[in-house]
């Protein structure tokens, strides 16, 4: 999940990289427009191989290329597909190519700027973006850029106690136009521990409108079905109509996301599931959006509705 998320907020706010290379002080050539390229590689015989996101920056004609790399772990691999893409992108845009790494952790990041050596007198040299590349809440007292305060927020928001960036954060995904606005603001959420999380549930229930449609055509209809029932057979059945809404939502949340990652539940999760209800079902739910693969997140629905 994690590295879909990244991708998407590179693809879909192109500038955010060459913005960042200048922060870490990368001589960026001066630019007026930076484009989205295809990110597939043709090599003169099969197979192609696929970058993360290909950028191209333009004063006039293209003055440089910047591949981004998001990666999550250890790949030996990458010391020779790496200098690949450098050299498909370098013929394909006659220009000067930047590899610009994303290292979500710091282990990865120093893994990642390891030289990689092509011969006795060549090397490729990553540029590395690792969390202590990324701003903090005191960096962004001037910043203008949404993706910038969402991938800072998604990088440091649980290490904020006041709950300001986390809020920073869920606000710039919303001004995003790249689809995936509830799903930058759902993992910042499920990064932050239980104290933050409720705290910034109680700042979203008067600042934020939840995004996902799935989630809010829910959430809506238990509020208002909740209120009808209120109306007519009194206040606490009303509220008690209005919960089982809200948990019936939540599982619905919990087979979206299952569904995306490939997994369907057998009839004794599902049961077990169905059976869950209040602040455990919410639990589940924020576990089940963190999770990054299917194994995780089975890992996650056993442990808790074990």
């Amino acid at each position: 999940m994690i590295h879909e998320l990244l991708v998407a907020l590179f693809r879909g706010s192109p500038s955010l990289a060459p913005s960042l290379l200048v922060r870490m002080g990368v001589a960026v050539p001066s630019h007026s427009a930076v484009e989205l390229r295809d990110a597939t590689l043709p090599e003169p015989v099969p197979p192609e191989r696929r970058a993360d996101a290909v950028l191209v920056l333009r004063e006039g004609s293209v003055v440089c290329a910047v591949i981004v790399e998001v990666q999550l772990h250890r790949d030996r691999d990458k010391a020779w597909v790496w200098p690949v893409y450098v050299a498909l992108v370098r013929q394909r845009e006659r220009c000067p190519v930047v590899l610009l790494v994303v290292a979500p952790t710091q282990a990865i990041a120093d893994w990642a700027r390891e030289p990689i050596v092509l011969g006795p007198l060549a090397q490729l040299q990553p540029v590395v973006l690792g969390p202590e590349d990324i701003p903090r809440l005191s960096g962004l007292e001037h910043e203008d850029s949404p993706a910038v305060t969402v991938l800072a927020a998604m990088a440091h928001a649980a290490e904020d106690a006041t709950g300001k960036l986390a809020e920073r954060g869920i606000v710039a995904a919303r001004q995003l136009d790249d689809g995936h606005g509830v799903d930058y603001a759902d993992w910042i959420i499920s990064s932050l521990g239980p104290g933050l999380q409720a705290a910034i549930g109680e700042w979203m229930k008067t600042n934020y409108v939840y995004q996902s449609e799935f989630a809010r055509e829910y959430y809506a209809r238990g509020r208002e079905e909740g209120r009808e029932v209120g109306r007519e057979e009194g206040r606490e059945v009303g509220r008690e109509e209005g919960r089982q809404m809200l948990d019936d939502a939540r599982r619905e949340l919990v087979h979206v996301r299952l569904r995306a990652l490939g997994v369907t539940l057998d009839a004794a999760r599902g049961q077990r599931l169905q059976s869950t209800a209040g602040s455990l079902l919410e639990e589940l739910v924020l576990s089940v959006v963190r999770a990054d693969h299917a194994d995780a997140a089975l890992l996650e629905f056993d442990r808790l509705l074990a």
